[in-house]
């Protein structure tokens, strides 16, 4: 992992998500805010936007602002994200989490995620350019993160955290939620490998367990 400044989406993007989303009365104020060229995507893929959700977006609009924006899962379908690219976020949020959890020994605990540019000066190899231009998956606030231990309640700490989460993650027994733990588990195999055989069993029936708990939690 390391830590740099996020770029932000250039103007055809901007422009796309405004005339999209945004109320024509103030498209033209939001486009020409400077404040508003630092626009990021919160992928929301683990929530849908349901009726009330949207008017009281609307009823809002005055504070409609490109920074941090949350695109929901069923927006990502209507600007035409293929559904292998959704699942592509999915799986590399299972990738970041599962590095938190069994390689930094932390809960993830009120962890950010945002779509942006790749790094500039950099061989980025989990780009996906579609109707957002090319762009990767970024991780950022760690801040509240707490230590957690190598044991079932550690598993059951990082469990909490992630129900508690803004609605990044994918919801259980969907197609992104596969692809989800999928990588969250290959992951934690990968990681695992790096200590004695006992611990490393140990870790992996841990990260089996993380999973486990999330798919059967009411």
């Amino acid at each position: 992992m390391s830590s740099e400044r996020i770029p932000p989406f250039p103007e055809d993007v901007r422009v796309l998500i405004v005339e999209r989303y945004c109320p024509p009365e103030i498209r033209n104020q939001i486009l020409l805010s400077a404040s508003n060229r630092a626009c990021l995507i919160r992928p929301y893929i683990g929530r849908r936007r349901t009726y009330g959700t949207a008017m009281n977006a609307r009823s809002r609009f005055r504070g409609f602002s490109l920074q941090n924006y949350p695109l929901h899962l069923d927006q990502m379908v209507e600007l035409g994200i293929p559904s292998t690219h959704i699942e592509r976020y999915a799986a590399m949020m299972g990738e970041a989490l599962a590095t938190l959890h069994w390689l930094g020994e932390i809960d993830g605990n009120d962890v950010e995620f945002v779509l942006a540019p790749p790094p500039r000066n950099d061989d980025c190899t989990t780009t996906v350019t579609n109707v957002l231009g090319e762009h990767t998956l970024w991780m950022l606030d760690f801040d509240l993160c707490r230590s957690m231990a190598m044991d079932l309640e550690g598993v059951k700490q990082a469990a909490n955290a992630f129900c508690r989460n803004d609605p990044f993650y994918p919801r259980p027994h969907t197609d992104q939620w596969i692809a989800f733990s999928r990588q969250y588990l290959q992951t934690s195999a990968d990681l695992a490998h790096s200590f004695h055989e006992d611990e490393a069993d140990s870790r992996l029936g841990l990260a089996r367990k993380f999973i486990e708990l999330l798919e059967t939690k009411k």
